[in-house]
């Protein structure tokens, strides 16, 4: 993940849809890019960007099926 400096990139994304009632569906589609500094930090950002994109997913299919 990271150059000779131990800095780098941490890139995650999330598509896909999402079936509503009403046979409606929601698609979407996330991307996130952020630098850390050292593999540990990375580790990090990496497991909390994950965790996040879940969290917007999950709040947007209890929003809009309810």
């Amino acid at each position: 993940m990271g150059g000779p400096s131990g800095a780098g990139m941490v890139r995650k994304a999330l598509a896909g849809y999402v079936e509503l009632p009403g046979d409606r569906l929601l698609t979407f589609a996330a991307f996130v890019g952020m630098s850390a500094n050292g593999e540990q930090a990375q580790r990090e950002v990496a497991d909390l960007t994950g965790q996040a994109l879940g969290e917007i997913t999950a709040v947007a299919y209890t929003t809009l099926s309810g």
